[in-house]
């Protein structure tokens, strides 16, 4: 699970307390926000083929460099598969549902 994973990937998605939630003061880091956009956009166009970051960049309007090292920390985490070669890129890990 993702709580059992590397300190990094644990700051930037951390629990989130029912006061929280009831409050409405849950914030994200700018690295957890361009992180789920990653996810999510990994979710919608990935299906069996990998995305590359190019795409997702260009998609999400982040800094190709930015999303490698993101990109380096969700793998650690076991969020995503990277597959490489010419048809290579980015898959979740588990299936989006």
């Amino acid at each position: 699970m993702i709580w059992n994973s590397k300190p990094q990937i644990r700051r930037m998605f951390r629990k989130i307390t029912a006061r929280e939630v009831e409050d409405r003061r849950l914030k994200l880091s700018t690295k957890g926000r361009y992180g789920l956009r990653a996810l999510i956009d990994l979710a919608q166009y990935s299906g069996e083929t990998p995305v590359s970051i190019t795409s997702i960049s260009d998609r999400q309007n982040i800094s190709e460099r930015y999303l490698e090292q993101l990109m380096s920390m969700l793998k650690k985490g076991g969020l995503v598969k990277s597959l490489r070669g010419a048809g290579g890129g980015y898959v979740l890990a588990r299936d989006a549902s």
